[in-house]
């Protein structure tokens, strides 16, 4: 319940007006000294604003729209199949790569220096990229099962 104060005899006035949430403000009628008045109303959702491009190709028309049936959120968007490979292919390169990396990182602090230690460390920062990636799409589909968006 939203209570307001009457502009003309100051009185607390609480009343719901019953409006659609297309509009933005209300008229509120004041019990005591039976005025009106304006109020912002608090379920007032705008309506998205579209941007529509048309191009013309010969005899063909294509209109494309900025509205997408999806959530913003980028790395939510992706589809469960995708994430899914994401997570297998993480997990099988950084797999690979971590053995390699381990040896790199021996030859690396060996006596005579065949291998800088700076290439070692780049190397390591994308076997962990990929492990890391893995474990962001195994935890986005463990959330979609939870929340039960994956059947």
């Amino acid at each position: 319940m939203q209570h307001n104060k009457c502009p003309n005899c100051g009185a607390t006035v609480f009343s719901q007006p019953i409006t659609d949430d297309n509009q933005p403000q209300v008229i509120i009628h004041c019990e005591y000294c039976g005025s009106q008045f304006n109020v912002q109303n608090p379920f007032y959702r705008p309506e998205p604003v579209v941007h529509t491009t048309t191009f013309s190709s010969y005899s063909t028309t294509y209109t494309y729209s900025n509205i997408s049936p999806r959530k913003s959120g980028g790395w939510r968007n992706a589809k469960d199949r995708e994430h899914k490979v994401a997570r297998f292919l993480g997990y099988a390169i950084g797999g690979l790569m971590a053995p390699f990396v381990l040896g790199m990182w021996f030859v690396s602090f060996s006596k005579p220096k065949d291998l800088p230690v700076e290439v070692t460390a780049i190397l390591t920062g994308l076997m962990l990229f990929f492990f890391f990636l893995a474990r962001a799409s195994g935890k986005e589909l463990k959330r979609r099962r939870i929340e039960g968006e994956i059947m």
